[in-house]
């Protein structure tokens, strides 16, 4: 289908868990306003893990996790946080894609890659691939 796609970018408080929930609570609802007949994606650093309150929070009906859905079981070595240390990998993952159930995951990954033998943040980037039929 030809719809329009509502994109929601963010990036939670580090530090406080109360401004990591009421933001969750606030994209939520914003999203549920906002998306219409959109398809929608929300994604960033939620700095938390799937374990927590916000993620919980933005289980919006209809909303899938692009990485989980395609890499349905946890391992240990999912982090997306590393300070700029490669070896890193231990830990949850703090960066998530959530999509609209109309998109097909194909793909998911997170994405370790350097570049030019740096990493290019202090975070490994998650990557997921979709298809809207």
């Amino acid at each position: 289908r030809n719809r329009p796609i509502l994109v929601i970018n963010t990036h939670f408080d580090h530090v406080g868990k109360t401004a990591r929930l009421e933001s969750a609570k606030l994209i939520a609802d914003r999203a549920q306003k906002l998306a219409g007949d959109c398809s929608t994606i929300i994604l960033g650093d939620f700095n938390c893990t799937e374990d927590d309150a916000p993620y919980r929070a933005l289980q919006i009906p209809g909303m899938i996790d692009a990485y989980r859905t395609a890499v349905p079981e946890r391992s240990k070595n999912e982090a997306t946080f590393q300070a700029f240390n490669a070896n890193k990998t231990a830990g949850s993952r703090i960066d998530w894609i959530l999509c609209s159930e109309d998109f097909e995951v194909l793909s998911a990954k997170i994405d370790r890659a350097k570049r030019g033998g740096r990493l290019p943040s202090d975070h490994f980037a998650v990557n997921a691939v979709l298809n809207r039929g």
